[in-house]
């Protein structure tokens, strides 16, 4: 095999989220701590603050620490702070949108935290693994898909394929369901980290024309006919797919989104989930009017899968359904506009597909965020508080920029936060260095850069 999950050989990390762990056990035992590393008038920004946003920023983009890196994170955080503040001083109110994704996000802070503790001390990858997967990088294939509820019915229809049966006939006699998607079919042209890791794995490992064993995706099973191979069409991407940091990187959070599922399916239930899928389908039809955007390799190592304009024409489209009941999760209902909030933490490359595989991952998360609560980890999270923190600060200080110039925000095709015209930035520019100007900046660079790594 070419990757083994929990294989126990020595492995070479991937330096970015090491050092972010790093950070994290140094910061994160004063995340108490008043010291500051930077003041500016009546505020500050303490040692625990910034160990706690600089660690997320190693882990999510594979830097490398420096003193310069820190220093320049620094004036980031300070640059966002002042903002905030400024907005705050002329009274805003944090409005619903902003409730329902401190809600969400909080919920991923707990997600975050049982994957840290659980399940990620069991993902072992070796450097056979970063090869074989560095190959499969290069490469899209072609794939046709049986989807089934229950693993019976899949294996059935397996014995039917191995004993001559039709492929594309075996879809036709599958049964539709007026409120549901099609789930069967052709799944077109398909990167490797487009798929969940068992699907991406079992049909790249495949020649063209072959058809995998039933496969595990989600809580539901699906066989894979591969249709065809081709080199990777986005070029772009090639300094990523060659980066064993960034494969590295990738193969984790993969591997991490599939063990997460398989600790999702193994909790006990107190009630089947129930799933109005009526009302779905309704909010499905929305959502992929919406997202219009193609998945690219940088989303699976970014925290928030949806951006800020994409998000807003969400609320906006379900708006007149916002509060119905969409689904009862092991006890917990979940309303529409709960359900969009969630979507901001699946995959981006599964929700562009269908909001009903979407909901696969929500039921997922769901159940961990149960159990994250369950195991208290709530009140033992240490750096919780400074987490929800500074997300109140970035929603804050991300809505002034779009105060200060309305046609500032993020392009529907992009996914990243700031990514204006020039003009733009500039404007956003003056405004901060204005804000800069009106209080003495004190940074503490002694404090900064005297923490030894292990």
């Amino acid at each position: 095999m070419i990757l083994n999950k929990m294989e126990t050989n020595q492995t070479k990390f991937f330096i970015g989220t090491l050092f972010a762990i790093f950070v994290l056990m140094i910061f994160g035992s004063s995340c108490s701590d008043g010291k500051a590393v930077a003041t500016f008038g009546t505020g500050k920004i303490t040692i625990g603050e910034f160990g706690v946003a600089y660690a997320d920023f190693l882990s999510q983009t594979g830097e490398s620490d420096s003193d310069s890196l820190r220093e320049w994170f620094l004036d980031e955080m300070i640059d966002k702070r002042l903002l905030a503040t400024d907005v705050m001083k002329s009274g805003v109110l944090l409005d619903e949108s902003f409730h329902l994704q401190f809600s969400a996000y909080k919920d991923h802070c707990l997600r975050e935290e049982y994957f840290r503790s659980v399940i990620q001390p069991k993902i072992k990858i070796s450097d056979a693994s970063l090869d074989g997967i560095g190959v499969y990088l290069h490469q899209e294939r072609r794939f046709r898909r049986l989807y089934f509820h229950d693993k019976v019915s899949a294996k059935q229809a397996f014995s039917l394929i191995e004993n001559g049966a039709s492929f594309i006939a075996l879809e036709n006699d599958v049964q539709f369901d007026i409120n549901q998607p099609k789930l069967d079919g052709d799944l077109g042209w398909l990167s490797w980290e487009e798929m969940e890791f068992d699907a991406a794995m079992a049909g790249f490992r495949q020649k063209s024309g072959m058809v995998t064993q039933p496969i595990h995706t989600g809580f539901a099973w699906s066989i894979l006919q591969i249709e065809g191979v081709r080199n990777r069409l986005d070029t772009s991407e090639n300094s990523k797919i060659t980066n064993r940091k960034f494969i590295y990187h990738l193969i984790e959070r993969s591997i991490g989104e599939q063990f997460s599922f398989d600790y999702a399916r193994s909790i006990p239930l107190k009630s089947m989930p129930k799933i109005e899928y009526r009302t779905l389908n309704w909010v499905s039809e929305r959502v992929a009017f919406i997202l219009k955007r193609s998945p690219v390799l940088n989303d699976l190592t970014t925290e928030m899968q949806l951006n800020i304009e994409e998000l807003s024409r969400l609320e906006k489209a379900i708006q007149p359904r916002q509060n119905e009941i969409l689904a009862e999760i092991n006890g917990q209902k979940m309303t529409v506009v709960q359900f969009i909030q969630a979507l901001r933490y699946v995959p981006y490359s599964i929700t562009s597909q269908s909001a009903f595989l979407a909901m696969d991952y929500i039921i997922r998360d769901v159940l961990l965020t149960q159990k994250a609560k369950e195991i208290g980890l709530e009140k033992k999270l240490k750096t919780l508080s400074i987490r929800l923190r500074l997300f109140e600060e970035d929603y804050v200080q991300n809505h002034y920029r779009m105060k200060l110039i309305p046609d500032a925000r993020m392009p529907i095709e992009t996914n990243t936060i700031g990514n204006g015209s020039q003009e733009n930035e500039k404007a956003v520019r003056d405004v901060i260095d204005q804000l800069r100007k009106s209080v003495e900046i004190r940074k503490n660079l002694k404090r900064l850069s005297g923490f030894a790594f292990i």
